[in-house]
């Protein structure tokens, strides 16, 4: 019997470490048959799609992962990212997505997680929670063909004193062929409130002409680390956007036409303090899985 119990543990415990699914996160980690990126400082692999990205008003079949919580569309130099830390997107020529741009590490295997991504196949039962949110938010019809979607889970940021903090948070592109909405979450337990670090993060889009960029709207540049306590969907942590269709033209990110996806007054920011950088934790009870009933 004993043998039985600490056999059954045992199952549970390695079950429970393939990914800790986060409240907000589309389902990930070893179970959902999710790839992961090789552990290291710079680390990219570039990944084939079956259904495009369109990404301000070009259709893209491959996507760079890269260590350092940004999607971009074009490789760097072995060792050296193709993006730049800590200046403004327009400052690089590069195509990126970043939901939180800046020095990250999962060298560490012992204390920092893994880089997981995978694209869904034809008819995953998520392609109906990402058809509910965007039709939700956008009042439009949208039949998804496969979702990108890319979790950094448990990855170190570099400060100045060395690598400390731990962050979390996913990016899920869901494309229909010819049109693609972005989705950021953010970690409401780990995401950092620490400001001293080597390179400020960025968070947004930059179509890599020098003039279409979006950065996500918060009160300070502070507020950055702080993303898991804001939305523009009224549901803290969870963020969307329509960022490429066949017909943009030089047209920008487009924001969602509903901004209340769950409940409260439908401010398109909504901080849960503006003045405190480690401010306590909100109270989102009743809107944790909201997303995934709708």
């Amino acid at each position: 019997m004993k043998v039985l119990l600490i056999s059954v543990v045992l199952l549970l415990c390695s079950l429970d470490s393939l990914a800790v699914y986060r409240k907000l996160f589309y389902h990930y980690g070893e179970r959902t048959g999710d790839r992961f990126l090789n552990r290291g400082d710079v680390e990219s692999v570039e990944m084939y799609l079956n259904s495009p990205i369109s990404f301000y008003n070009n259709l893209h079949y491959t996507v760079y992962i890269n260590t350092d919580g940004v999607l971009t569309f074009t490789p760097g130099l072995q060792g050296y990212p193709p993006y730049p830390f800590g200046v403004s997107f327009q400052e690089t020529n590069i195509k990126l997505i970043a939901p939180f741009l800046t020095d990250l590490d999962n060298s560490d295997e012992e204390n920092t997680g893994n880089i997981w991504y995978r694209e869904t196949a034809e008819n995953d039962p998520l392609h109906e929670r990402a058809n509910k949110e965007i039709q939700r938010l956008t009042g439009q019809h949208f039949q998804t063909s496969s979702l990108l979607i890319v979790t950094w889970e448990d990855i170190a940021m570099h400060h100045k004193q060395g690598i400390s903090q731990l962050t979390s948070f996913q990016v899920v592109l869901a494309n229909d062929g010819s049109s693609t909405y972005a989705i950021y979450l953010y970690d409401d337990e780990n995401q950092s409130s620490e400001i001293n670090v080597e390179y400020w993060p960025l968070s947004g889009f930059y179509a890599g002409d020098k003039s279409r960029y979006y950065n996500v709207p918060v009160s300070d540049v502070k507020d950055v680390y702080l993303l898991n306590r804001y939305s523009n969907v009224n549901t803290l942590g969870f963020w969307m956007w329509q960022i490429g269709m066949e017909d943009m033209g030089n047209s920008n990110i487009v924001e969602p036409t509903n901004t209340d996806i769950s409940s409260g007054d439908g401010d398109s920011v909504q901080p849960s303090t503006h003045d405190n950088i480690n401010p306590p934790e909100p109270d989102i009870a009743g809107k944790e899985f909201s997303l995934i009933t709708l």
